[in-house]
């Protein structure tokens, strides 16, 4: 949870649509060349991952069957990861 909390404050500072964006376009910041695959950790690609299939599956509107197989997707890419599912 302290993660969820976190990615919210980012939120409400406007911090997550310039990263959306770094991750999405290479750009050039005082010479130098930034490359999305170089905007994030791989832990923080993973937190997103599990969050945005988790959104997803909540505000998605899925039928029950549907959400979930979603969950249960979202749950073993979870413990393929290592990450602990609530």
């Amino acid at each position: 949870m302290p993660a969820v909390i976190a990615f919210l404050d980012d939120v409400e500072r406007g911090e997550i649509e310039p990263l959306r964006q770094s991750c999405l376009y290479s750009d050039v910041v005082s010479g130098q060349l930034h490359l999305p695959s170089e905007q994030v950790r791989r832990e923080q690609a993973r937190f997103y991952v599990v969050l945005s299939g988790e959104v997803l599956a909540e505000v998605g509107g899925f039928e029950p069957s549907e959400w979930e197989r979603l969950i249960a997707k979202i749950q073993e890419f979870e413990k393929h990861i290592g990450h602990p599912h609530e």
